[in-house]
């Protein structure tokens, strides 16, 4: 209980957060204390969870680890609401508040939550028309429930270029090269540090993040199509079919990238990443064969899918935060040795001066 008086942490005073309003967040001295000492390999059930963002992010020194928790729970969004929309509300509205309610508890920034807001407006009314009027649309070429294929593909379509922007904003060879943030929505304190980082480590954390992204528009696309009555699938546009064969091509692209750039320490941290739970293995290396969606529903849900696919998207958030506490550890390691180096380099000029006069 006196814990509880003490934080503002929305995990002990519930998702309404303190009585000043969600949006405020001040941790406590004890989750401080804990962000020092808690191990960083935390139960992957709570990996989205925004207390862990929190204690990685105090132990990460802010603005990475809330950008990363920001695009990880935007994510989780547009794959609820990809199978909302596409099934006319009919399934996931059990989720669709709670990933709602974890972005805004995440603090987007205003330019992220103008956007998310926008696309919510999108799927409500799509849903909305759905269920009013078995999908008549004006704004549709197609009616009924055909037309909730194109509706869902152009909340797809939003959603994924909002992450890319988002991922935009990741400290990379950009901020390396200039000092400058690669985004506006950068804070001059991101490039700063990007620019204390191996950049090797800094190439391998963005293909990892972009890999990352490729497995959600997987997910997003999955949970759409599976989702989608059976007689509104051929209306789904072929560009739809497109998206998902290039995501599944960027997934290899970006393994491969990152364990190119990788150090053997890095891999080593996030080798996990690379390995897929027997269920999700079968299930890439049958997309991978033949892109047969309409058969695959018949052996796989819509639901079944967001969960096999989230457990193992929800691992890659913990293990890109893994990489960039080694990527800041290593550079406030090498900048500890800097100042140790320019320490002896000034003593010695000050020994030297000091003696030639002393000579004279």
């Amino acid at each position: 209980a006196a814990e509880s008086v003490a934080c503002n942490c929305p995990v002990q005073r519930g998702p309404a957060g303190c009585a000043q309003g969600p949006r405020r967040y001040l941790p406590c001295a004890m989750n401080r204390a804990r962000a020092q000492s808690a191990p960083l390999d935390v139960p992957p059930d709570l990996a989205p969870h925004r207390l862990v963002a929190d204690l990685l992010s105090m132990r990460l020194g802010g603005w990475e680890a809330r950008r990363t928790a920001v695009v990880h729970v935007v994510q989780r969004e547009r794959g609820v609401t990809c199978g909302w929309v596409a099934s006319g509300g009919a399934q996931f509205e059990d989720k669709i508040a709670a990933v709602r309610e974890a972005t805004d508890s995440a603090r987007p920034s205003p330019t992220v939550a103008e956007a998310v807001a926008r696309i919510r407006s999108e799927a409500d009314a799509a849903v909305a028309n759905a269920r009013s009027c078995g999908g008549e649309d004006a704004g549709c070429e197609l009616s009924g429930v055909a037309a909730l294929a194109p509706r869902f593909h152009s909340v797809f379509s939003d959603w994924n270029a909002l992450l890319q922007q988002a991922l935009a904003a990741a400290p990379d060879e950009v901020a390396l090269a200039t000092g400058e943030p690669a985004s506006p929505e950068a804070p001059c304190e991101a490039s700063a540090a990007a620019a204390s980082f191996d950049p090797r480590a800094v190439k391998a954390y963005a293909a990892f993040a972009h890999l990352k992204e490729a497995t959600g528009i997987e997910r997003a696309f999955l949970c759409g199509a599976l989702a989608l009555p059976e007689e509104a699938l051929p209306h789904l546009p072929s560009r739809a079919f497109a998206d998902l064969v290039i995501g599944l091509q960027q997934q290899r692209a970006f393994e491969e990238r990152v364990r190119q750039a990788a150090s053997p320490k890095l891999l080593e941290l996030i080798r996990a990443g690379f390995e897929l739970k027997p269920e999700l293995q079968r299930l890439q290396e049958r997309l991978r064969c033949d892109f047969d969606i309409a058969a695959l529903r018949a052996t796989l849900s819509a639901d079944r899918c967001w969960q096999i696919m989230t457990d193992h998207l929800d691992k890659l958030e913990q293990l890109q935060l893994l990489v960039y506490t080694e990527m800041s550890r290593v550079a406030a390691a090498g900048e500890r040795h800097g100042a140790a180096q320019e320490a002896v380099r000034r003593t010695i000029e000050a020994l030297s001066s000091g003696g030639g006069r002393g000579g004279g």
